[in-house]
């Protein structure tokens, strides 16, 4: 079966906002990156930094996020403690090789998407 995506993120008042689509719209946790701190995030994703193989514990990656892997969910949250959204390894890895692979959550990608 292959996971639906679930790393949904918007491009609006010059932030890029983050969340799990599988959280309740109202109850789930919603992080807000920097478009600078979003780029490098990406940029750390392309390389290859962000895949499963090589997460463990909490590590600060470019723009203020921080991602932690604990063996079952991912964990993305900011470096000032608020916020966190979690994702299973099939959710994280269908984000990975979205970004990757098909170039996926650019900020062009973003404004191409409409928002629901």
């Amino acid at each position: 079966m292959v996971p639906r995506a679930t790393v949904e993120a918007c491009f609006e008042g010059g932030a890029v906002w983050v969340r799990n689509s599988n959280d309740p719209p109202l109850l789930g946790s919603v992080i807000e990156a920097s478009v600078e701190g979003w780029l490098r995030f990406l940029a750390e994703v392309r390389a290859g930094e962000l895949a499963l193989g090589r997460l463990g514990v909490r590590r600060s990656y470019g723009g203020g996020l921080v991602v932690g892997f604990d063996g079952i969910r991912v964990t993305v949250a900011l470096d000032t403690g608020s916020g966190v959204v979690a994702y299973t390894r099939a959710e994280w890895q269908v984000f990975v090789d979205g970004v990757a692979r098909d170039g996926e959550f650019t900020l062009e990608w973003l404004l191409a998407e409409p928002v629901t």
